[in-house]
């Protein structure tokens, strides 16, 4: 028997449907969709009246008149960052004309309490018969609320995975974790661009939605990703076996008909001892996923008591310095690099660096345990606490010395956090402190966010007086793109990139590149890993240096021993 053809949109007799009907529940059908996913909202505009409804949960966090507005866009178009609102402008007009269809942007947007937030804005155009824009309908994702929602893929974030799993322990109810990267993508990033790299991002998580099964896919940070499943609804070979299959399909993936040939590495956990809390667990699976990508492995990697034991150690410490965040910061401290102006040496900043002491006082160094520690939600506390400790050691010796800035390095867990601006801008007003004498350095693992939200960053930071370094430059996901797009104001090039630098000429002609592109783009350079005085005299006669950082100048020293440092290379005043 032959089956009929389901009919399609277009073809829908349209003289069956009842206006009145459509009329009367439509406020109620919009409230539904715009309640569907946290932080996201909906808005549809009526194109000739210029008449709008928009989620109640934007209006009332942008403090916007109503969810019903006339003329919307010039309304909204007044809380966009200055910086972001002729382009914005410029694409709404070719909408609303009909030029283009598509509306795709990130900016930021200003909320009811004054705080700019990253937002992505989707929409689509629909056209009437003659092919008139008609109506104007799309989505905004608050990413202020990126602890929430990932901007890049629209899946939750770590912050909703852990809030997950401790559900789950809760309740006592075993479950499964597989935890993946995407290897080597910052290749990708410098050959085809960010905008491509995020279409690869999505598609990934697009794969694994479509074959979720009962599970919940997360993008827990720049490359990696987490699959939870209820041990229930999935044998612990199946989650095995969606790990191999999407290696599998990754080798060969197309998009936008360009080829692409990708891997990932991946570890996963069985969880039914809930004697061990969350925050270790996550730390642990997030360490052992680092572990994975660290030495390229090809296998998945079993997070189990044998992978604890080995570990033990290291979990043990993290346990101890989490305790200290929540007992008043005990037992950290900061000390102090000095940075020279590369050819006065005369100091002209400091680097505020982090320590930590157990009870035994026994002096452990940040890199044992600081890149599991960064996963933590306590992290942004503990950087909060190094922002304010190292002000307030620095103020008198700016008031003093009023050509020295402080540098601070951020985290990227820290700008994942909707507090963070509002949080920077306290702090600077209750010590008084002058913010055009702090510098805050953008790590290596900055970079691994959306570079329109980096860029968005900055701009906060220059908008209230605050200077901005790109360090650790010539590591990791380095790469000349960055230099050039993100508008800081400094370069760090580390001290890898200088090793024995005077026998690699073809080393040497890259940092001149770099050294003279900066130039070019008024942004300092500042060396660090400075450890011999031929090295300082080499890389000042051949380059175009701003600053020198190294252990030949100064080791990281505390505050009393910065003063009489500074005091001795500048002069008493």
């Amino acid at each position: 028997m032959e089956q009929k053809q389901s009919k399609s949109l277009k073809e829908v007799d349209t003289t069956l449907i009842n206006p009145s009907m459509i009329a009367k529940y439509f406020p109620e059908v919009f409230d539904a969709f715009s309640h569907t996913v946290d932080g996201k909202y909906v808005y549809i505009c009526y194109i000739p009246e210029d008449f709008s409804i928009w989620s109640k949960e934007a209006v009332e966090y942008f403090g916007l008149p109503s969810i019903y507005m006339h003329e919307a866009g010039k309304i909204w178009t007044e809380h966009i960052a200055p910086e972001d609102r002729e382009r914005y402008v410029t694409e709404i007009n070719e909408l609303m004309s009909g030029k283009i269809s598509l509306h795709n942007m990130i900016y930021r947007a200003k909320n009811k309490h004054g705080q700019y937030v990253t937002i992505s804005c989707k929409g689509t155009i629909i056209r009437d018969e003659e092919g008139n824009p008609l109506y104007f309908a799309g989505t905004m994702v608050n990413y202020a609320l990126d602890d929430v929602i990932d901007p890049v893929t629209e899946l939750y974030t770590h912050a909703r995975l852990r809030i997950k799993m401790e559900n789950f322990a809760k309740d006592n109810t075993p479950y499964m974790v597989l935890f993946f990267a995407i290897q080597r993508f910052a290749n990708i990033n410098t050959t085809y661009g960010y905008e491509f790299g995020n279409k690869i991002l999505k598609h990934v998580s697009e794969i694994m939605v479509t074959k979720k099964e009962g599970g919940e896919v997360f993008r827990i940070e720049g490359t990696k990703y987490a699959y939870l499943i209820r041990e229930e609804f999935m044998s612990e070979n199946k989650v095995i076996d969606k790990f191999y299959n999407l290696k599998k399909y990754l080798k060969n993936l197309t998009i936008e008909d360009t080829s692409i040939e990708l891997d990932i590495c991946g570890s996963y956990m069985k969880v039914n001892d809930f004697s061990i809390d969350t925050d270790t667990l996550y730390n642990s699976a997030i360490f052992s996923l680092s572990k994975a990508k660290k030495d390229n492995m090809q296998n998945l990697l079993l997070v189990d008591d044998s992978f604890f034991k080995g570990n033990m150690e290291k979990i043990a410490i993290l346990g101890k310095v989490r305790k200290s965040i929540k007992y008043d910061f005990r037992g950290f401290f900061m000390v102090y690099q000095p940075i020279v102006d590369a050819y006065t040496e005369e100091v002209v900043g400091v680097e505020a660096l982090l320590r930590w002491k157990d009870s035994d006082n026994n002096l452990v160094m940040p890199a044992y345990f600081i890149d599991w520690l960064e996963q933590d939600p306590l992290f942004y506390e503990l950087g909060n606490w190094i922002l304010k400790t190292a002000m307030s050691d620095m103020l008198p010796i700016i008031k003093k010395y009023p050509k020295i800035t402080l540098s601070v390095n951020l985290a990227y867990t820290q700008l994942q956090r909707i507090e963070f601006n509002s949080s920077l801008v306290d702090i600077i007003k209750e010590l008084e402190y002058p913010p055009q004498n702090l510098k805050l350095e953008l790590t290596e693992r900055c970079k691994i966010l959306d570079l329109q939200m980096l860029i968005n960053y900055i701009a906060f930071f220059k908008s209230i007086g605050v200077q901005t370094a790109l360090d650790d430059f010539g590591t990791g996901y380095s790469a000349l793109n960055f230099m050039v797009d993100l508008p800081v104001n400094q370069i760090k090039i580390d001290k890898t990139f200088i090793d024995n630098i005077k026998e690699k000429p073809a080393w040497q002609s890259l940092l001149k590149a770099i050294t003279v592109c900066a130039h070019e783009l008024n942004k300092q350079i500042c060396i660090e890993g400075i450890e011999t005085l031929e090295l300082a005299d080499f890389l000042r006669e051949n380059f175009k240096v701003t600053s020198y950082q190294g252990y030949f100048f100064s080791k990281p020293i505390v505050i009393e021993d910065l003063i009489s440092f500074i005091n001795s290379r500048n002069g008493e005043r």
